[in-house]
């Protein structure tokens, strides 16, 4: 099988719950480091993208040129039912790829939050099993515009737009169902300061919570990820 290509846009980031699913499905993957490498695999070469968070804005592309090149990957994607799964900042760069805005998020997210599934999410089999989860965890200030033909399948009281999926297999998450428990708590080492002087939080106070409903979240998001590692078994695309 060939494997899947995770993209990071910065340190510390990682597959986590994703990466122990893959692991146990013999599912390969590998990392692409968009800031630091030049040679990219193309489409033929990998069974589907992961995009994963980061803290630039989507838009941000004279700083961060990758993020071009990324649009162009994604787009692509889309087209030739490449399975996607674009986390946080990923997602936000799908929907600019596939024409969507990407504004300030109404309010920022940090923590775990409420979110409910659509009718179509609830017929999802990729984001179906979130319908018995009660909150999802969070760190953006963006939010996405839901692209034209795509479908909402997530939404939220204070951001309306949690996840979407575009052409068969593209998805969009806009919290982190991939976290798992070390994975937050190298954020929270990582932005110490951030949370502290911006957010109005501390990295303790966000570890309480993670204690408390990332468990619930960790199971679900296990069969999410093997619902969406069912998508890699379709006839390799030409």
């Amino acid at each position: 099988m060939r494997p899947v290509l995770a993209i990071r846009h910065h340190l510390p980031h990682e597959l986590g719950v994703a990466a122990e699913v893959f692991d146990e499905l013999g599912v390969p993957y590998r990392y692409l480091d968009a800031w630091a490498e030049r040679d990219w695999p193309g489409l033929a070469e990998v069974s589907a993208l992961v995009v994963l968070g980061g803290e630039m804005n989507a838009d941000e592309v004279d700083r961060h040129p990758f993020l071009a090149r990324e649009r162009e990957l994604l787009r692509e994607a889309v087209q030739r039912d490449v399975p996607v799964m674009g986390i946080c900042l990923g997602a936000q760069v799908l929907a600019r790829a596939m024409g969507a805005d990407v504004p300030r998020s109404p309010v920022p997210e940090l923590g775990f939050r409420s979110v409910r599934l659509t009718a179509a999410g609830l017929d999802d089999p990729v984001v179906a099993p979130l319908g018995a989860l009660p909150r999802v965890f969070q760190w953006h200030l963006d939010t996405f515009d839901v692209p034209e033909g795509a479908v909402l399948l997530s939404e939220g009281d204070d951001v309306p737009h949690q996840a979407f999926r575009v052409g068969r297999s593209a998805y969009a998450l806009q919290f982190h169902l991939e976290a798992t428990e070390s994975g937050i708590a190298a954020w929270c080492e990582r932005w110490a300061e951030d949370l502290r002087e911006h957010w109005g939080t501390t990295p303790e106070a966000i570890m309480e919570e993670v204690r408390e409903h990332h468990p619930a979240q960790r199971t679900t998001a296990r069969e999410s990820f093997r619902a969406f590692a069912d998508l890699l078994r379709d006839p390799v695309r030409p």
